[in-house]
């Protein structure tokens, strides 16, 4: 999504909060910074109080997210372009783009609202595009069609980067706001230093489009734990297509940038043929105060964090440490 991926492309870092398992990334981004020294009070008075809950957009379509996944499937291209031409519209009249005085570069809290809301805009199309993949992989996965498995695993990441780059260029240009604009107002704030606070931004955007999935599955805290055991357990053990799969993205690489994506995927469908449990069950459940709460859920997530990390490194590929502390260190 724009000047951020690109700068992390370029320099070859593929960091590892956004894309290991989704029990960890999506949550996960909480504990982290919970338990590190983060130094956000001092960044607070640069970037300013930014408003990162989207709550005037939400509370107008809390009551149809349940419609919305029934109706997809149902759908046709017409009513789902008229859908989000009826998002852009509602969108881009609630952010206010402002800029930095004496400058060309945007505001943070403009640039922060700008990509929370391109959530809003690609939220329907994302349950479209994720349920009919899930389908679809899972039954080559069942078949032991490992080549066409890997293939959707791919096709679902270019999907959503096509769609989130899309629904991003609409919003921009609905906005008066030009592409090359957004970027230098990011690269901005990554070189007065604020490249984590952008990461972390980003990746909690990322993470938040998963929501859009409604879970009805309530679990209990042990049953929260046995799942986040398991994926520890496949993420050190690698079973087929595990080891198949990567092996095959690491010798070509056009690929390597997925891995991380596909082994969450690979990751969440071995749990789902275990537990019939999504990823989007997950994060609701990991979200309730008795699962954030719990001391050993810390020390869990602490350690699928650490394991992931390993498998990173294995694969030569980094992680987390790879995100430089400071825009100017970075190399």
């Amino acid at each position: 999504m724009g000047a951020f991926f690109s700068f992390c492309k370029d320099h070859k870092v593929i960091v590892l909060g956004l894309t290991t398992s989704g029990i960890l990334a999506s949550v996960g981004l909480l504990y982290y910074r919970s338990d590190k020294n983060y130094k956000y009070k001092e960044d607070q008075e640069y970037l300013g109080p930014l408003n990162t809950s989207n709550n005037m957009y939400e509370s107008v379509n809390k009551n149809t997210k349940k419609q919305n996944i029934f109706d997809l499937e149902k759908d046709t291209i017409q009513t789902r372009f008229t859908s989000a031409m009826n998002a852009f519209d509602s969108i881009s009249n609630l952010i206010r783009v402002n800029y930095i005085p004496n400058t060309n570069c945007l505001e943070p809290q403009t640039i922060v609202d700008i990509l929370q809301y391109t959530i809003e805009i690609a939220g329907d199309e994302y349950i479209r595009i994720t349920l009919a993949n899930r389908k679809q992989r899972r039954n080559y996965k069942q078949n032991s069609q490992l080549n066409l498995y890997k293939q959707y695993i791919l096709k679902y990441n270019e999907d959503i980067e096509e769609l989130l780059e899309k629904s991003q260029a609409e919003l921009l240009q609905r906005l008066g706001v030009s592409k090359d604009i957004f970027e230098e107002s990011m690269l901005a704030l990554m070189e007065k230093g604020f490249f984590q606070q952008l990461y972390m931004l980003q990746a909690s955007v990322k993470q938040k489009i998963k929501e859009k999935i409604v879970s009805y599955q309530d679990l209990s805290v042990q049953q929260v734990k046995e799942i986040i055991r398991y994926s520890i357990k496949i993420l050190k053990q690698q079973p087929e297509p595990f080891q198949y799969i990567v092996n095959q993205m690491m010798n070509k690489n056009e690929l390597k940038e997925y891995i991380p994506n596909a082994i969450n995927m690979i990751v969440q469908d071995f749990t789902f043929q275990k537990f019939k449990v999504e990823e989007e069950d997950q994060i609701k459940n990991l979200q309730k105060p008795e699962c954030m709460g719990d001391s050993e859920i810390h020390q869990l997530l602490g350690e699928i964090e650490s394991t992931m990390a390993d498998v990173m490194n294995q694969l030569g590929l980094g992680g987390i440490d790879s995100i430089p502390e400071n825009f100017e260190n970075f190399t």
